[in-house]
């Protein structure tokens, strides 16, 4: 059975583990066009990301990959461990109840299925008992509340790779959609996106050749999704929108897609939208906002020490802002970026003070201003997987009192119940 050779240090209440000791990026000042840096501003901000669980595993190597959060009281980290010095993987799955990270075990059916290639696997849900998650090769995983269930997505094409699909938009048991790729025989890229009606997977088409890179949406009559050709080496990009009939594709500007590579979009409403990369020449990082009317484009100052400052995700901050985070690959060159009071602040590394970190992605909770985190954290030669918290402990909201009947006495207070322990028995 899943789980029983990892050693898990997960939190079994609301307390944080460590503090994060915020690194504030040395950058070259200002100019006209350039987004504004807000150094000290950023490193307050860093300083109050915390880590809220960690994964290790006894000879096994455990990373994060993708996070989803549609409550306060439920989120879901999925990542993968790898035993040292093999090539075989096995799903890791955490669920963050409203009072702790808890490990997922799966039935042994289900990891069967899945198999031991899926290296990167994403996640989302629209409830408890509604979560889909993908994993390379088309995999996917899905839990109704009562059970874990497991297939793979037929091959879009004779001899395809793929296809790789990205962070799904869970709505409800009968609307979920996937963004993804794949590569045909000869190399060409093929954006390949689905929509789950509730009984089966069926594929959609846009008016894009390019394969999806990142999704938005503002509602699910209203989604952004951004593609691009980066696996082709062409760069550039372009944007379509689902408007809950059709979807459409919406201009950028020509001087933006000739000049940067996009990787990310994130839409507040369709008045508010932002998109996200590098530009080619230099590698600095590269932000687009549309205001419903008109774009407007900024290049981040360069960073001192990393070579490239690429947006790969943007989320809400829960106040009207953005975080986005950067990076260059899947590693230690990673940064974080605020958009708050009308101006970018950063960019700052949060670390675990004695730790070598990684950040992969980011969550909004939705009704907060919470945002979790999750990736991997080395000390020494183990290399665990994190999941990381900015701002306000996301609970389980109680549950509201009735008035008592005439003549009996009032209920007594809701109290949450008691964390249970996390059993992870070695093997």
């Amino acid at each position: 059975m899943f789980g029983r050779s990892l050693r898990c240090a997960l939190l079994t209440g609301v307390a944080v583990v460590a503090p994060l000791v915020a690194a504030t990026a040395a950058t070259a000042a200002g100019a006209a066009g350039t987004a504004g840096t807000g150094r000290a501003a950023g490193a307050a901000a860093a300083a109050s990301w915390r880590v809220a669980a960690s994964v290790q595993a006894k000879d096994q190597r455990v990373q994060f990959s993708d996070v989803a959060a549609d409550a306060t009281d439920d989120a879901w980290a999925i990542g993968s461990a790898r035993m040292a010095n093999q090539a075989s993987f096995e799903p890791v799955i955490d669920h963050w109840d409203g009072h702790a990270w808890r490990q997922v075990t799966l039935p042994a059916s289900v990891l069967r299925t899945l198999g031991t290639s899926s290296v990167h696997a994403t996640i989302g849900a629209s409830s408890p008992s509604n979560v889909w998650a993908f994993g390379t090769g088309g995999y996917w995983l899905h839990w109704n509340g009562a059970q874990w269930t497991a297939g793979r997505l037929a091959r879009p094409a004779p001899g395809a790779l793929g296809p790789y699909l990205g962070s799904p938009l869970v709505f409800g048991p009968a609307d979920v959609w996937a963004f993804g790729d794949y590569q045909t025989k000869s190399g060409t890229l093929v954006p390949y996106g689905l929509h789950f009606n509730g009984q089966t997977w069926r594929p959609f088409s846009t008016s894009g050749h390019y394969g999806f890179a990142a999704e938005s949406a503002v509602s699910p009559s209203d989604i952004w999704a951004l593609m691009n050709a980066v696996g082709s080496g062409s760069g550039g990009g372009a944007l379509t929108r689902w408007n809950g009939s059709r979807w459409a594709q919406v201009p950028l500007p020509s001087a933006l897609t000739a000049s940067a590579t996009l990787y990310s979009v994130y839409a507040q409403s369709d008045a508010d939208v932002w998109v996200g990369g590098k530009a080619k020449k230099t590698g600095d990082g590269v932000v687009a906002h549309w205001n419903g009317t008109a774009w407007r484009t900024d290049t981040f100052a360069p960073v001192r020490n990393f070579a490239q400052d690429a947006l790969v995700q943007m989320v809400s901050d829960g106040r009207g802002g953005v975080w986005a985070l950067a990076s260059c690959t899947l590693g230690s060159c990673w940064r974080l970026w605020h958009y708050t009071g009308g101006q970018w602040q950063g960019p700052v590394q949060p670390r675990i003070s004695g730790a070598s970190t990684f950040v992969a992605d980011l969550a909004h909770v939705p009704g907060s201003t919470a945002i979790w985190a999750v990736g991997g954290s080395t000390s020494g030669s183990v290399l665990g997987g994190m999941i990381a918290l900015q701002g306000s402990v996301p609970a389980a909201k109680p549950v509201p009192r009735r008035p008592a009947p005439p003549g009996k006495a009032s209920p007594r207070p809701w109290t949450p119940p008691p964390a249970k322990p996390v059993n992870c028995p070695d093997m």
